[in-house]
């Protein structure tokens, strides 16, 4: 479960899923071993046992679990009628597309879900589907090259040896004690003197309450390859930055005819795995922790990257407090941090690492079912391969164009220093 975030039961009972993270790995032309596929899903989820427990909400204690052990047939078999690959394929993306916006109920012990798609011959696609309540994105990572090792042994034994991993538990009991420590306070103190009004936030130039703004959205995604790469990197080398730095400068460059604020901020995940417990459990320990960037209007190229590149550096240097501990925080400096955050207005910024899944020495190509519902007003992942940069985006239909959200990322692959105006 997601250590340190409370989740918000409903009144029937039901802890809903917040989001799914769910993939289509393909393998074109190799034949499906399935016993073997099936029986390396269920080790690699008897490792991680947060994929499988049932889990409920404790008045005190917040969200608890109970283990159980993988249920037979974690994999659904799904035969087509032909060797068509492309009929392989869409089957597949069918099932995705459905799987990345099913209502769970977190109680239920169904986290994962996996489904192999493949026809008479060679040729399979996998549909990987995660509740995001118990898998951040690294997690997500770290079970595939689990599904990986595990279908490369025979000996379970020796699976097992390398991949013992802590309970959730475990994890916990470890950061309520370091929390008790006494440089929690300074942590605390620092976010209250970072956080002078509360949450920031983003605001796209829309007055429409949340609560009247649908969540129908739509998907851009661009690609910087070739000349368009390699200076994106060379700016990076220049300014001392990360790749990832300088497309979050080039956004909200971007962004700034459109906000609202004075103030350049957003919401930005960082990895939480405060503790040596977490070291390689899967579980959702990412804080939702706001990078504040002191950049007001007029300020150049050079001085935004650097505003970026510091509130980035100070807020790793302080990752150390989970998600509902900088709420707490927060509601002491500011009344409104009362309102969950993910439900405010605000754009949502993240890097991906690039998904590396291999069967057999066989790598997989990815690709992820289109988004249909924004959680943001505005969401962007970057994605640095070593060869290309994937900048995807979804955003709200009722607030953003399609080809405004375009431009956006366009200005991504623009030279930092003449950076247009978004025009959104």
């Amino acid at each position: 479960m997601a250590l340190g975030l409370s989740r918000e039961q409903r009144p029937d009972g039901v802890i809903p899923a917040e989001s799914i993270i769910c993939k289509v790995f393909e393998f074109p032309g190799v034949r499906v071993d399935p016993p073997r596929l099936d029986r390396a899903v269920r080790w690699a989820a008897a490792a991680n046992p947060s994929l499988t427990a049932e889990y409920r909400i404790d008045a005190s204690h917040g969200p608890l679990y109970r283990p159980r052990p993988p249920r037979p047939g974690l994999v659904e078999l799904v035969r087509t009628a032909s060797d068509d690959w492309e009929t392989v394929r869409r089957v597949a993306d069918k099932i995705a597309s459905e799987e990345i916006v099913r209502d769970l109920d977190v109680r239920e012990g169904q986290a994962l879900y996996v489904a192999c798609v493949h026809g008479p011959g060679a040729g399979f696609a996998l549909v990987i589907r995660i509740d995001h309540s118990v898998c951040d994105g690294l997690s997500f990572n770290r079970f595939l090259k689990d599904m990986s090792d595990a279908y490369a042994t025979d000996d379970e034994r020796e699976f097992q040896a390398g991949h013992a991993r802590a309970a959730l538990s475990d994890v916990a009991v470890a950061e309520r004690i370091a929390l008790e420590d006494t440089r929690t306070e300074a942590l605390r103190a620092a976010w209250r003197a970072r956080l002078p009004r509360g949450v920031p936030e983003m605001f796209i130039n829309d007055t429409t309450p949340w609560s009247k703004c649908p969540p129908h959205g739509s998907n851009v995604q661009i690609v910087l390859r070739g000349e368009e790469y390699q200076r994106h990197l060379a700016e990076a080398r220049q300014h001392r930055a990360t790749g990832f730095m300088v497309a979050i400068t080039k956004i909200l460059r971007a962004l700034r005819p459109v906000l609202l604020n004075d103030e350049l901020a957003f919401f930005c995940p960082f990895p939480g795995r405060f503790v040596p417990e977490a070291t390689g459990t899967v579980g959702n320990f990412v804080n939702l922790l706001p990078v504040v960037v002191d950049a007001p209007r007029g300020t150049d190229a050079p001085s935004t990257l650097k505003a970026v590149r510091n509130a980035m550096l100070w807020t790793l240097q302080h990752q150390g407090l989970p998600f509902a501990t900088v709420l707490d925080e927060v509601r002491e400096v500011d009344p409104t941090g009362e309102q969950y955050p993910k439900k405010r207005r605000s754009i949502f910024i993240a890097g991906n690492e690039p998904d590396r899944f291999t069967l057999d020495g066989v790598s997989a190509t990815t690709r992820v079912p289109d988004l249909t519902s924004a959680m943001f007003d505005l969401s962007v992942w970057v994605t640095d391969t070593g060869s290309e940069l994937v900048c995807s985006a979804v955003f709200r239909r009722s607030l953003l164009d399609l080809e405004a959200v375009r431009k956006l990322l366009t200005a991504i692959g623009a030279p930092l220093e003449s950076l247009p105006d978004s025009g959104m």
